[in-house]
């Protein structure tokens, strides 16, 4: 216990904060603190956690937090999110493949030569309507 104790006196106060919360909700961060995942990261680690969805799909050092941000809302609407699960898709693209997946529209041909979320976006609604 003391050096568990002693571990969270070093970390920064967000990951103090972080860690009181999930402790008290039952929930370990320990292991992805270690991990050096930063705080916005982490954040969206226990969003996952609170929400009861696999976060060992998205809780990776080559994912950017906005990137996790996609993955973990595609978990919690219950897609799939096979189709985006790359850390080489920059967050905007990954937005717009979770809404075509939501839509039943599939953007994967276009995102081989588009890298830009918001011609992908274009290309979804002018599917979609």
């Amino acid at each position: 216990m003391s050096q568990k104790k002693n571990q969270v006196e070093t970390y920064n106060e967000f990951q103090q904060t972080i860690m009181a919360e999930m402790q008290h909700a039952g929930r370990d961060l320990t292991v992805y603190l270690e991990q050096g995942f930063d705080w916005m990261q982490l954040s969206e680690i226990c969003k996952g956690l609170e929400a009861g969805i696999d976060v060992s799909r998205y809780a990776k050092k080559e994912y950017f937090f906005l990137q996790m941000e996609q993955l973990r809302l595609g978990l919690e609407e219950g897609i799939d999110i096979t189709s985006y699960e790359n850390p080489t898709y920059e967050h905007l693209v990954m937005a717009e493949i979770r809404q075509a997946v939501s839509e039943g529209i599939d953007l994967l041909p276009y995102v081989k030569s588009v890298t830009d979320g918001r011609i992908l976006r274009e290309i979804r609604l002018a599917i979609l309507h």
